[in-house]
């Protein structure tokens, strides 16, 4: 997954805090975080989601080799389908706030592997 937008000046912790869309009337000192799970995004980066491992083994005395998930925690990576509690809160970057219109926009890729 990766979380593309403008990225906010001022106090942005780990790159987390988009920048406002630009216009008439924009509020000031502050932007807006996309969060997953309550936690911040990162954005411009790419974030990996619900990652499985495989061994393989190789039988020498056959031709044959198998391969076996070796994370039992996820198993086969994501099942069918997923559900990702996305939530977006309005972040303080600068010392002085002033009052207008405070939206930003970004865009959310999904990447299978």
């Amino acid at each position: 997954m990766r979380v593309a937008a403008a990225q906010a000046s001022g106090d942005n912790p780990g790159n987390t805090v988009m920048a406002l869309t630009a216009g008439e009337n924009v509020a000031t000192g502050v932007g807006v975080q996309l969060n997953m799970d309550g936690e911040a995004l990162p954005l411009n980066t790419d974030i990996s989601l619900y990652t499985s491992s495989r061994t393989t083994v190789t039988n020498s005395g056959a031709d044959a080799s198998y391969s076996y998930f070796t994370n039992p925690d996820s198993p086969g990576g994501a099942a069918a389908m997923q559900t990702l509690a996305l939530s977006t809160n309005y972040y303080r970057t600068g010392s002085a706030v002033t009052a207008g219109t405070a939206n930003a926009t970004g865009v959310i890729t999904f990447t299978y592997n």
